[in-house]
């Protein structure tokens, strides 16, 4: 295997995954690193204003924000680390002589007296204490946005599915013949998120017979790690459906990379928190899907993979008019 393979397989470390011995998955794109890299990249502006901002005054990013966090939760928590040094500055006034002499009936509040009065007054300030125990951790789930699942190929059923928003799993059926891809469509040639114009976005449509919907889904690492990357992905999958060792499983492991000198990758999905996948429920919608296919007549599958046939050509020729090359079969 030449140097150009060993890369490319490499490099798909960063689209794709084992989930066993016969089923790996690929990255969604859009609901997975591009989704949190806005989200990022927005908190990086915001950082950089307030740095800029602070920085004229001799203090750190988030200055005003931070003290203003610690004084509502001292004055909802502790209290007595505000109230106390007040106190004793009061009880060095009403024990003046010059202001005994003024106010001679001026009686001497109690300290828990005193410190009430000032808890009530920060009303306030307990409300939004409590307040940062929501925001807080919604902002580090919104900057470690859950890893959405990608699409699954298993291989030994031969099927590739995905789930669903609402629970469910979306899936396809693999042909005995002929292209692998046969129960679904697919485009490597949709326009790319912030490409300036670019065509090398993936793409593809199941046709789902179980729950009778069509499902969209935009796969592999965003940002890509090179224009061809879609195109090599096709090309994964089917090796993967039609080969026994694809060599391209040598070089991918049980989880996605993430770091490795490619900083605009690690930027959108690096520390992401991962989402527990129900393989129970899923075997089960799977078995079911899977056995009213059965039910169907060798005649009603074969239209099935026609239809999806005709629409893939007419995205092929489509791509072919503008010079693009969508990996047909």
């Amino acid at each position: 295997m030449n140097n150009t393979n060993t890369e490319r397989y490499r490099n798909l470390r960063f689209s794709i995954r084992k989930c066993g011995e016969d089923e790996i998955e690929i990255r969604h794109a859009i609901a997975d690193g591009y989704i949190r890299g806005l989200i990022r990249v927005f908190f990086i502006g915001l950082f950089c204003v307030s740095t800029t901002i602070n920085a004229e005054y001799g203090n750190y990013p988030f200055y005003n924000e931070i003290n203003a966090i610690k004084r509502d939760w001292i004055w909802t928590f502790n209290p007595d680390i505000k109230t106390e040094p007040l106190y004793k500055d009061y009880l060095e006034v009403i024990n003046d002589p010059d202001f005994i002499k003024k106010y001679p009936n001026e009686k001497i509040m109690a300290y828990s007296e005193y410190k009430e009065l000032y808890i009530k007054d920060k009303k306030w300030n307990r409300i939004r204490a409590y307040f940062h125990f929501i925001w807080l951790p919604f902002l580090f789930i919104l900057l470690c946005l859950p890893r959405a699942r990608g699409i699954r190929v298993n291989r030994k059923k031969r099927i590739i599915y995905a789930r669903l928003i609402d629970g469910k799993y979306s899936v396809a059926f693999v042909p005995k013949k002929g292209d692998p891809l046969g129960g679904l469509t697919y485009s490597c040639c949709g326009i790319y998120p912030f490409g300036w114009g670019e065509y090398f976005s993936l793409s593809v449509a199941i046709y789902d017979k179980y729950n009778n919907r069509d499902t969209l889904h935009n796969i592999g690492v965003y940002p890509s790690v090179n224009q061809t990357q879609t195109q090599e992905i096709i090309d994964a999958v089917r090796a993967y459906l039609t080969e026994d060792e694809p060599e391209f499983l040598q070089h991918i492991g049980n989880r996605y990379k993430v770091w490795g000198g490619r900083l605009r990758i690690a930027c959108c999905n690096a520390f992401a928190i991962p989402i527990p996948f129900n393989r129970k429920k899923a075997e089960r919608e799977i078995d079911a899907a899977i056995k009213q296919w059965n039910r169907q007549t060798i005649e009603k599958k074969q239209n099935y993979f026609n239809d999806i046939k005709q629409a893939q050509s007419i995205i092929n020729q489509e791509h072919a008019e503008k010079g693009l090359d969508n990996r047909p079969w």
